[in-house]
């Protein structure tokens, strides 16, 4: 198993090691922290344990949903926000010969 593929969250460098799971990137891990509110306003009872069928129950926390993952960049392979100038080569401006 590569680094890349190891099952820790990067959030576990500061203590003990902490598995890199969907309920710990949406509930407590402290990479997507300053997003966890979107979430909050949305299923305040995120930390109870039957909150996931609210998840996706309807149109508003749908939105709200995409909009954490948006803003947050959670579940990308760079764990950031996708921006196309992380994907496109910078512009190239023919020299004339």
């Amino acid at each position: 198993m590569s680094l890349e593929q190891a099952p820790w969250c990067p959030c576990s460098a500061d203590g003990a090691p902490i598995y890199q799971t969907h309920l710990h990137i949406l509930q407590e891990c402290n990479h997507y922290a300053t997003q966890h509110h979107i979430l909050l306003e949305v299923i305040p009872d995120i930390y109870n344990p039957s909150w996931q069928p609210h998840l996706l129950a309807s149109p508003s926390s749908i939105q709200t949903f995409t909009m954490f993952l948006q803003k947050s960049g959670a579940f990308t392979k760079l764990g950031i926000p996708f921006h196309l100038n992380l994907i496109l080569p910078p512009p190239h401006d023919p020299k004339p010969l």
